[in-house]
This record gives C-alpha cells, structure tokens and sequence, in this order.
C-alpha cells in the first residue's frame, strides 16, 4: 500500500508524479535496457552535470562550515569548558547545522530531478501511463536510489535476503559506511599536517574539509545516477533476457522452481532485495504463476535441483542464475562462489568472462555479445 511507504519515498515519488505531469509521460521503448548512441551521450551529460553540482554543493557546504570556525576561533577560551566556549560552539553549530540542512535538501531535490530526466532520456514511462499510481515500482525503485534509501527487506514472494548472512556482519557494514567521510576528513588533515608542519594554522586544517565533502558528494551523486540508470533499464532487461532464455521452451515444474531459486540465491548471496531482482521475480511470476510451493531460498535445494535437471534444462538455469548475478550492476564475491557452486552441480565449466561480459554490456545498454555471438544460453551456460 501506498501509504505503508517511509515518508520520505511518499514525498519522492510525490514529486516525481508532479513532474511527470508537468512534462508529460514518455512512450515505452521496446528495448529499454539497449541505449543508441543519442541516448548515451544524453545520459552521460545528465549524469555529469549532477555530480558536477553535487560537489559544488558540498564543497560550499564544506567552506562556509570552515569560514564559521575561523571567524570564531577568538572567541575560544584555552582549557574552558563547553559553556565557557558556547558562543563559539553556538556559532559554528549554528552554521554547520544551517548549511547541512539546506545541502541535504538541494542534494534530495536535484537527485530526484535527475533521476526523472534520466528515466525520460532512456525511454522509460515512470507510471506506466497513470501519473495518479503511487505503486509504481519503477518510481518508488528510482525515488529510493536518488534519497539513497533502502530497498524493502523482502520480496514480494517471501524471499528473505538475510536469512544466510550474521547479523553482527549487517552492523560492521553499516558502522564503516557511516564512518567514511570523518575517516578521509581525518586523513587529509594529517596529510596536511606533515606537507606544512609548523605552518598548518588551523584555518588550513578546517579548509581541508572543502574538497572532501566536494569529492564525498561527487561520489555519491555519480552512484546514485548510475543506480539509477540501472533500475531504469533493469525491467526490460530482465524481459529481453527471459525470452531469449525461457520464451520458446517448456518449462517443466522441476525448471520453474529451479528458476525461482536462482534468483533466490542471488538475493541472498547480495543480502538486498535489488529492484531489479524483483523484476525478474516478476517476470517469472508473469511467465508460470505463482511462487512454487516449497522453499526457494536455500542454495544447497537449488544446487540439488539443478543437479536433477535434464541438460537443456541445467543450462537454462545456469543462464538465469548469471543473469541475476549482473542486474544489480555487481558481482559479489558470495555471487561468484555461488555461480561457481551452480557450474560444478550442472557439470559445466563456469566461464566467468561471459558474466563479466554480461555485466559491461547490461551497464553499458548494449545487446549482449560474446565470442563473436550472442547466444546468451550457450555463452552463460559454459558451452
């Protein structure tokens, strides 16, 4: 339901709606995730102009926060206490407090304007024709990817990303990436410390900070813009490719569970339900019905079933379960050892480079190929 969704998704996808109106719906490409050469260069220019500006954003975040603790600095009392020091810290906690606010805000409202121009540049209808659809997928997977929120804790047929990861590993993981900026400020504050010795004044120190919140943000807008591109292109995707695998076979019960598996693997070997993944959940949903009876969500059923499966069948599979491993844009080490695991249980050579082949060409927009062809069973299946 619409109104189960975080505040903030509900603004986003609010917003979204309204430019959506504003400008009109685009017409669906038949093959969105296979971007021509105009396309590309359109992206690219959508993608650069907002990580140009996102760094700007942070580096004028980064200086007035800087210019506040120089133009207090008088007023610190060497040794005094925090309210001996209140109009100083008032001062540069006011400011600091001030610019973030206003940084976040520009950051979350030029993100989600980005990720609309570059939905529009791929071909890509964010409702469906019916700007008034709050349960959009695809608006609610790209007003996550542009406010950097994350993605539901499960899918929608049960399917649970953490069921084989420690809790104690989720915690670690999310300390470190909170930790990042503070850690390069720090870094480069010693830096300096050592190229000027002596002459590292304090206004040096707090200067530092300027490039590193530029350059934190520049990072974090280029992530968000190609997130953002691959859930866009990543439905069609997962369309194109489950007809070339699945579109013209029948599909024994023993398959359609072994094909729900594998992306069931992929979810719990990334510990994320990825859009994307969905999507091809989706498809499978669209294709043979309903979720089968049983659990899809252990690795070691899948690779038994796999291994039962005739050798047209195994090879299918095997395509699929590649497949999912790239949608997301990445392969993880636990992915690559569960495609490993999968090879061996069908008794085929896992030829990583076909994946990794996969991989660039679905981030790229372009048709898969490999070997001078571009049979995405034979290439993904090892052989």
């Amino acid at each position: 339901m619409a109104q189960d969704r975080p505040f903030l998704e509900r603004a986003g996808i609010g917003y979204l709606r309204r430019r959506t109106e504003r400008l009109g719906e685009v017409e669906l490409d038949e093959e969105v995730h296979v971007l021509d050469e105009g396309e590309q260069r359109e992206l690219r220019a959508i993608e650069r102009a907002m990580v140009g500006r996102a760094a700007l954003v942070g580096a004028l975040s980064g200086l007035a926060a800087a210019l506040a603790d120089v133009y207090a600095q008088p007023l610190i009392t060497e040794g005094g206490s925090f309210w001996d020091n209140r109009a100083y810290w008032g001062i540069v906690g006011g400011v600091s407090g001030l610019v973030t606010a206003i940084e976040i805000l520009l950051l979350y409202w030029d993100a989600l304007r980005s990720v609309h121009l570059l939905a529009r540049a791929a071909g890509v209808p964010l409702f469906g024709g019916d700007p008034y659809d709050d349960r959009s997928p695809l608006a609610a997977a790209l007003t996550r990817a542009a406010l950097e929120l994350p993605n539901p804790p499960e899918t929608n047929y049960g399917v649970d990303p953490y069921r084989e990861v420690s809790k104690w590993r989720l915690v670690v993981a999310s300390l470190l990436y909170k930790a990042k900026i503070s850690l390069t400020n720090l870094i480069a504050k010693q830096v300096v410390r050592r190229l000027m010795g002596r002459s590292a004044f304090k206004v040096y120190l707090e200067l530092v900070a300027v490039p590193v919140y530029g350059f934190w943000n520049g990072l974090v807008a280029f992530r968000i813009a190609r997130e953002a591109r691959l859930r866009a292109i990543g439905p069609s995707a997962a369309r194109v490719y489950a007809d070339a695998i699945f579109g013209t076979h029948d599909i024994a019960e023993d398959e359609r569970h072994a094909a729900w598996g594998a992306v069931a693997g992929a979810v719990m070997r990334t510990y994320d339900v990825h859009p994307n993944l969905q999507a091809m959940l989706d498809e499978l949903a669209r294709r043979f019905g309903d979720a089968p009876d049983g659990e899809i969500e252990n690795t070691a059923t899948f690779l038994e079933r796999l291994k039962a499966l005739s050798d047209p069948a195994r090879d299918r599979i095997l395509a699929w379960l590649a497949v999912a491993a790239v949608l997301d844009g990445r392969i993880t080490r636990a992915e690559r050892r569960l495609l490993d695991e999968a090879h061996a249980a069908a008794d085929r050579p896992h030829i990583a480079a076909a994946t990794r082949r996969l991989r660039r060409c679905f981030i790229r927009g372009e048709p898969f190929s490999y070997g001078g062809g571009s049979d995405v069973v034979a290439a993904l299946a090892g052989r």
